[in-house]
């Protein structure tokens, strides 16, 4: 059965896709890569972060992020 929401999508990519890099950015003149397990942890923290605050199933969230993989800003807002 094919995942039918982008959340199932990401999921069963994180599953098949594991040690594979899901990014690579150069730092100190060297490339460095994420990997998709990795990236899958992440977002798994934060959606439990944003359950704790008390997001629920059809609540809409919106984040803001510069583009770098590392020392990231990020704000998030929960709307009903």
């Amino acid at each position: 059965m094919h995942p039918d929401t982008l959340p199932k999508m990401f999921i069963s990519q994180v599953e098949r896709q594991k040690d594979k890099a899901f990014l690579m950015f150069k730092a100190v003149g060297k490339w460095r890569e994420v990997s998709w397990l990795k990236v899958g942890e992440k977002v798994e923290r934060i959606t439990l972060g944003l359950i704790a605050l008390g997001a629920e199933k059809g609540d809409r969230v919106s984040g803001i992020s510069e583009t770098r993989p590392k020392g990231e800003k990020r704000k998030t807002w929960k709307t009903r």
